[in-house]
């Protein structure tokens, strides 16, 4: 294995291409070996070699049952190792993120199973999620799988999963909702960038429509300010339903200030013929205000 380690390039890929190799065609035989060649990784100085070493890791816990276990205390070590690196998505840096995804692959079924590990795990997770690459889809699996099982242990993440999605990460989406429901206030205090992040995301516009409202149920006077994109909505079939549920929870408990709109909430019976069910639930709710509302309404 040394030679994974020589001074001569073209000797540590042929070494490394062959390792790769008996990890496919033999992996019982790489099994005792995987303890050693993870402190490899933190000697190579060769990144194709790095991710040719993890590669094999990976094909080997896959292949061979309990190695992930055995091994997990080292390659989470190793992933600690490799998250002080730099990793992009070009030349290089790219090695080392498939490097770490080979690693953190691994883990997921061990990190997953066992509470306590995923709880120690957690910040090392987390500091892949700001990364960039690759590194970054197993710890999407294992915080979307661990929102939808044990949202519970994801308490004191909730901030940060929102703000990851609201950068970008929007795989992380499919997690607000189970997230919503344990610590509701990071939502709250998020929400006008949450609104925004809705009007120009649209493939995280459906799980952010839930979350508004599960907020319409629990919170409805917060949503008031943005009235006006929840009537607005009501022209688009995709929204219309959740969108009058969320108004008609607003009318609820302020109708005053669902008023302002009610020619706009007829005319919407106009463009989406399910509206003609559940608008008129909206306005009976404004209609409360007084007879005259009511008149005006009818």
């Amino acid at each position: 294995m040394q030679e994974l380690l020589d001074a001569q390039e073209q000797t540590r890929r042929e070494a490394s291409e062959a390792l790769l190799k008996r990890a496919t065609d033999n992996p019982q035989e790489v099994e005792p070996q995987i303890g050693d060649l993870l402190e490899m990784v933190k000697q190579s100085t060769d990144d194709m070699v790095t991710m040719q070493i993890a590669h094999a890791c990976m094909l080997v816990c896959e292949k061979v049952p309990g190695t992930d276990r055995k091994y997990h205390s080292q390659i989470m070590g190793t992933l600690e190792f490799l998250s002080s690196r730099e990793m992009g998505e070009d030349d290089t840096e790219t090695m080392i993120n498939a490097a770490a995804s080979h690693l953190f692959t691994s883990q997921i079924q061990v990190l997953l199973a066992d509470t306590q590990v995923i709880q120690s795990s957690l910040p090392l997770v987390f500091k892949y999620l700001r990364k960039k690459g690759m590194a970054r889809w197993p710890p999407y699996r294992i915080v979307t799988q661990l929102s939808f099982d044990s949202p519970m242990l994801l308490g004191n993440y909730t901030g940060e999963v929102i703000d990851l999605v609201l950068q970008g990460s929007k795989e992380l989406s499919a997690s607000l909702m189970h997230l919503y429901k344990i610590r509701p206030e990071e939502f709250n205090n998020r929400l006008d960038l949450l609104v925004s992040h809705y009007q120009t995301n649209s493939e995280s516009r459906s799980v952010l429509l839930s979350v508004f409202g599960e907020m319409s149920r629990a919170n409805p006077t917060l949503l008031i300010p943005h009235l006006d994109l929840f009537v607005g909505g009501l022209k688009s079939p995709a929204f219309a339903g959740m969108g009058a549920m969320i108004l008609s929870e607003i009318a609820r408990a302020d109708p005053e200030a669902v008023y302002p709109h009610l020619n706009e909430l007829k005319e919407s019976m106009n463009h989406v013929d399910a509206l003609k069910f559940t608008v008129p639930q909206v306005l009976g709710l404004v209609g409360r205000m007084s007879e005259d509302v009511a008149r005006e309404i009818l």
